[in-house]
C-alpha cells in the first residue's frame, strides 16, 4: 500500500521546484544580457573597422591629392621660372641696346668723357677706380666712367669700415642705397674725385647723404630731375642743384637746334640712327 507523501514533503518540492525556477530566470536573463553585451561589442568592432577603413581611405585620398598638387606646382613652377629666365634676358637685351643708345647718342652730339666730367662746381681728379677707396675721404663726391656706357655714375663715398669694406651712398633706379665700393665701380674704366672750391664740410656731407639714404623711401629716382649726380653735388654743397651732365646735354641740344645742319631725314629704325649726321657738324662746338 503506497504511502501518501505528507504536507511536509509538498513543501519540500514546491521550494526545490521555486528554487529551481528562480535559478532558470536568472540564469536566462544573465545570459539574455552576456548576450546582448557580446552584440553590441560585435558591433563596436565592426564599426571602428569601418572607420578604420575609411580614415586608410581618406589618407590615401590625401596623399594621392597633396602629390597631385606638388607635381603641379612643382611644373608651375619651372613655367614660372623659364618665364622669369626670358624676361631677364629681354630685359638685358634692353639694357644693353639703351646702353649702346645712350653711348652712341652722346657720343653724336658731341658730349665725351672730359666734357661730361667738368664741373662748374669742383676740379675732376682722376684716378684709377681701385684706387678711389685710398684716394677719396668720407663724404667726398666720386665717380666712375666706363666706355662702354658711355656716362659718369656718381656717388658720395661713405668710408672703409673696420673690417675693410668700402661703401658709397649712391642713387640708381631701384632708389637710394647704401652699396659696396666693389659694385660701385664693377665695369668702370676711370675714376675720379671731384674737389669742390665751396662746399658743406666732408663729415656733413657724409651725413646729409645718410640722412636721405635713411628717407629713401620719398625719394624716387629720375633720370633728369632726382639722378645720381644730382645727388653727389647736393650732398657737398648742401643745397638741391641740377644735374651738370643732363645740363650739358640740354646745352648741346639746344646748340644742335639753332644749327644750320645738313638734310636728317630720318630713314632708320632709332632716334641714334637719326643723330649720326650730328657727328659731321659737332666739330663746331667744340
Amino acid at each position: 500500500m503506497m504511502m501518501q507523501p505528507t504536507h511536509r514533503t509538498l513543501i519540500v518540492i514546491l521550494a526545490i521546484a521555486a528554487g529551481w525556477y528562480v535559478y532558470w530566470k536568472t540564469f536566462k536573463q544573465l545570459k539574455e544580457r552576456v548576450d546582448d553585451a557580446e552584440q553590441r561589442e560585435q558591433s563596436a568592432e565592426q564599426r571602428a573597422q569601418s572607420s578604420d577603413k575609411l580614415i586608410l581611405s581618406e589618407r590615401k585620398r590625401a596623399e594621392e591629392l597633396l602629390v597631385s598638387e606638388r607635381k603641379r606646382a612643382e611644373k608651375l613652377l619651372v613655367s614660372e621660372r623659364k618665364r622669369a629666365d626670358d624676361a631677364v634676358r629681354q630685359l638685358r637685351c634692353m639694357g644693353d641696346k639703351l646702353e649702346l643708345d645712350v653711348q652712341m647718342f652722346l657720343r653724336g652730339i658731341g658730349l665725351t668723357k672730359q666734357a661730361l666730367a667738368a664741373s662748374h662746381y669742383a676740379t675732376t681728379m682722376e684716378y684709377e677706380p681701385y684706387m678711389l677707396c685710398t684716394q677719396a675721404s668720407p663724404g667726398d663726391h666720386i665717380a666712375v666712367w666706363s666706355d662702354s656706357k658711355g656716362y659718369w655714375h656718381h656717388g658720395i663715398f661713405a668710408g672703409t669700415s673696420e673690417h675693410g669694406h668700402a661703401h658709397v651712398l649712391d642713387i640708381m633706379p631701384d632708389g637710394l642705397a647704401r652699396r659696396p665700393l666693389g659694385l660701385f665701380i664693377k665695369g668702370a674704366d676711370s675714376g675720379a674725385v671731384l674737389v669742390y672750391k665751396d662746399a658743406l664740410p666732408l663729415d656733413y656731407s657724409l651725413k646729409l647723404a645718410q640722412y636721405l639714404v635713411e628717407q629713401g623711401s620719398v625719394v624716387e629716382y629720375n633720370l633728369v630731375e632726382e639722378n645720381c649726380d644730382k645727388f653727389s653735388a647736393t650732398c657737398r654743397l648742401g643745397r638741391p642743384c641740377e644735374s651738370e651732365q643732363i645740363h650739358k646735354i640740354a646745352e648741346r641740344l639746344a646748340a644742335i637746334a639753332k644749327m644750320d645742319l645738313p638734310d636728317m631725314t630720318y630713314s632708320g629704325r632709332n632716334i641714334t640712327d637719326a643723330l649720326l649726321p650730328v657727328a659731321a657738324a659737332r666739330r663746331t662746338l667744340t
